[in-house]
């Protein structure tokens, strides 16, 4: 009888896994060879499969009133409900599937991994009640509730008014401080996001032990390789070790180690193995470079599971006064903030020269209307393939404010919500530091040229131990990056100020960092900095253009307002000072040329400066108009108008406004010009016949690796010889910043 119970079994997997083989034997010898195979192919290690295709949804009630068979609805693209159920009436929806559970599963551990949830979730599986997920996701174990070696029937009910779960809207904190009653904004149902809006894994895992995930850990200053492994046990399991295999980009292996013996706990624990690593090639921005470590959990008999594949690059970022270092060199971010992210809008940025993008971590993302939680999908993947930097969200402490601090229920749901978030980035090299606020700080020490950079002492606000809270919370799931807050004074690990000197003289533009690059402590970052601006045209909302350009330009300002812009003026000053994303700043530049003068004239004068003066990195507010809008975006709101690229673009496009050139010739990877002396900020430029003239020429380089330049200048003149010099072998570390002596006599001149 067991024999042929097992010949059945085998049969059916075989039946349902690979092709059947008739053999002279009869079923008996039939039964002996697929069992044979189905041996062969029981998996040793775990496994994640996405659940893609094949979901149905409908509308529904309460999870205690049965879906209508007749009422599914095919889900396209992606989990998303339809928009008349994510926006309005109903709050709750149906969701099914079915589910393929092999029988080789039966002795480990099955689970579902929800990359997000916008509501609360009850799961379903043949029919009975199984249990709950709370947003915004993460796994729900099936392994009970399944049956294996057959299809399954997965049925999630999806809440967003709290209907049929164990908590109500007040036991959720985090989403009732920003959305209920006593926010400020409070946020009608109707507005809160609904469904599973992003991919779910059918997950298997072995038992007794198996790994649920790992941290790789590298430093570049250690020459050093550790593997954080979370290891999940059913029971204690004795004598046991990891191992770790690194293969390089072309598969070879490069690095194994095995960690000493150790005895495994039920439930979750964490186990660590080191490796001196001598040589690795690093990841770099602009020059990534990409490993694979496989990791197996190994007892005296061999194999208890293997976690594969686990890609990540070798690099280690840190701070040194007001320096990032990133690889043993300083590292500074050329960075973009609007357009969008895709594969094709990051072909425009490298053009333009950036090599970070700053993802704004706007309160609106976490707990509100947008989602309940953002998600990137695969957006670090491209980035790390790139080899460009990512500033990322984490959660945003913004509006939650000090309910993390004097709420145990919000404290806790932040740090389960924290622990799902950075689990899910962990190993991207691209991420280079984690946002947790966004304009909640900002005070006039982080502005102000004297002070900004400058550690200040903020204990006595509340924001600030919140803040600090936030970084907390943060490094316990993941030491190896910076933590800073969006306009958050100066303090975490950067300060990331919102400063716009608006009309300031651009001689103190220039010199706005003179005084951080004297005294600083640490990194300065204007997360946004401008000057201007679409709406900087305006006064007590009537337009000024001509008048403002005029303190730069005098005369020539008033000889170039034509016609068109002063009828112009009468409508715009009429219409009032434009928002930063309704569009009415394209209609500024339209008819007013001294527009582009002056922002060209402006990022000479800041972006030399700023990279001269080593400034970590900043964002010019050019929101509105941006570089020009590509033949494929619609409008009118411009937040992601560069995804809507269709191809990627390899030389200036032609649908590029003059900010292409604007804002991209003084921020590529290697900047060289002649500045003054002995501060390279100096513009005299009036000299006597016989006087001695003093420059410098100054060559930042922010690219990949070492270089070695030649450099030659030369001064032409009417009716006199040039003028020349010229140096050659200069070697430049990426970071370096050097200035070389100019000097000559000023000639004589005929007029």
């Amino acid at each position: 009888m067991e024999k042929r119970n097992a010949a059945r079994k085998a049969l059916f997997l075989f039946g349902a896994f690979g092709k059947t083989v008739m053999t002279g034997g009869g079923l008996l010898s039939l039964a002996a060879v697929m069992f044979c195979g189905v041996v062969a192919a029981a998996p040793l290690t775990g496994s994640r499969t996405v659940l893609d295709g094949g979901w149905q949804l409908q509308t529904a009630n309460s999870p205690d009133t049965l879906p209508d068979e007749g009422a599914w609805e095919a889900v396209g693209e992606g989990l998303w409900p339809s928009q008349k159920y994510r926006k309005g009436s109903p709050h709750n929806v149906w969701y099914k599937r079915v589910i393929s559970v092999p029988a080789a599963w039966e002795d480990g551990r099955v689970l579902l991994d929800f990359h997000r949830i916008d509501g609360d979730a009850i799961i379903f599986c043949n029919g009975e009640r199984v249990g709950e997920l709370l947003r915004p996701g993460g796994e729900f174990e099936l392994t009970e509730a399944v049956t294996f070696g057959t299809d399954n029937d997965l049925t999630v009910f999806v809440t967003r008014n709290y209907t049929g779960v164990s908590r109500g809207f007040e036991d959720d904190p985090l989403r009732y401080i920003i959305r209920g009653p006593e926010a400020r904004r409070p946020l009608p149902v109707e507005k809160w996001p609904l469904g599973i809006t992003a991919p779910v894994e059918l997950v298997w895992r072995p038992a007794p032990a198996a790994i649920a995930g790992v941290l790789v850990r590298t430093s570049w200053r250690e020459k050093e390789l550790a593997v954080d492994a979370d290891i999940e046990s059913t029971k204690p399991v004795s004598g046991v070790r990891l191992e770790i295999r690194v293969a390089d980009e072309g598969g070879k292996e490069v690095l194994v180690a095995t960690g000493g013996k150790f005895d495994l706990p039920s439930g979750l624990s964490v186990q660590t193995v080191r490796s001196e690593w001598k040589d690795p090639i690093p990841w770099e921005l602009g020059a990534p470079y990409l490993y694979t470590v496989s990791v197996r959990l190994l007892d005296g008999k061999g194999t208890l599971d293997e976690l594969p594949g686990q890609r990540f690059g070798f690099r280690e970022i840190w701070t040194e006064g007001r320096h990032v270092y990133l690889n043993g060199h300083v590292s500074r971010w050329r960075m973009e903030t609007f357009g969008g992210i895709s594969k094709n809008s990051l072909s425009l940025l490298r053009l333009l020269g950036r090599n970070v993008f700053l993802r704004q971590n706007n309160p609106t993302g976490f707990w509100s209307s947008w989602s309940d939680i953002p998600y990137y999908g695969t957006i670090p993947d491209l980035f790390d393939k790139e080899g460009f930097g990512l500033l990322m969200p984490a959660l945003n402490v913004s509006l939650v404010r000090d309910a993390i601090l004097r709420h145990d229920r919000a404290r806790a749901d932040y740090e389960r919500e924290m622990r799902l978030w950075v689990r899910r980035y962990r190993n991207h090299p691209s991420i280079l530091a984690w946002c947790v606020t966004m304009n909640d700080m900002g005070d006039r020490a982080a502005i102000h040229p004297a002070t900004i950079g400058q550690r200040t002492d903020y204990g006595v606000y509340l924001q600030a131990q919140v803040v600090e809270k936030a970084m907390e919370t943060v490094r316990a799931n993941d030491p190896t990056r910076l933590v800073f807050s969006h306009s958050g004074g100066n303090f975490t690990d950067i300060a990331a100020s919102n400063t716009y000197p608006n009309w300031a003289p651009f001689q103190e533009v220039a010199d706005w960092a003179e005084r951080w690059a004297e005294r600083g402590d640490m990194p300065w970052m204007p997360a946004e900095w401008g000057i201007c601006g679409d709406y900087d045209w305006f006064k007590g909302g009537r337009f000024f253009g001509t008048e403002f350009a005029a303190i730069y330009f005098g005369d020539e300002a008033y000889a170039e307002e034509s016609r068109e812009l002063l009828a112009k003026t009468v409508e715009l000053s009429v219409a009032g000072r434009p928002t930063l994303s309704d569009g009415r700043g394209k209609e500024v530049w339209k008819h007013f040329p001294m527009y582009w003068k002056i922002h060209d004239l402006f990022a000479t004068y800041c972006d030399r400066a700023f990279r001269t003066w080593g400034v970590l990195a900043w964002q010019h507010w050019n929101f509105p108009t941006g570089y020009g809008d590509p033949p494929e975006f619609k409008g009118p709101r411009p937040y992601s108008r560069y995804v809507a690229m269709t191809e990627p673009v390899t030389e200036k496009p032609e649908w590029a406004n003059p900010f292409f050139d604007i804002y991209g010739r003084h921020m590529q990877p290697l900047l060289a010009y002649i500045g003054g002396s002995p501060t390279h900020t100096d513009q005299t430029s009036a000299y006597f016949t016989g006087e001695e003239v003093e420059k410098q020429a100054v060559i930042v380089w922010d690219g990949p690796a070492d270089r070695t330049f030649d450099m030659q200048w030369k001064l032409r003149g009417d009716g006199n010889a040039d003028i020349e010099g010229a140096e050659k072998g200069i070697s430049m570390q990426a970071g370096d910043v050097r200035f070389l002596p100019i000097k000559f006599i000023a000639p004589e001149v005929n007029d």
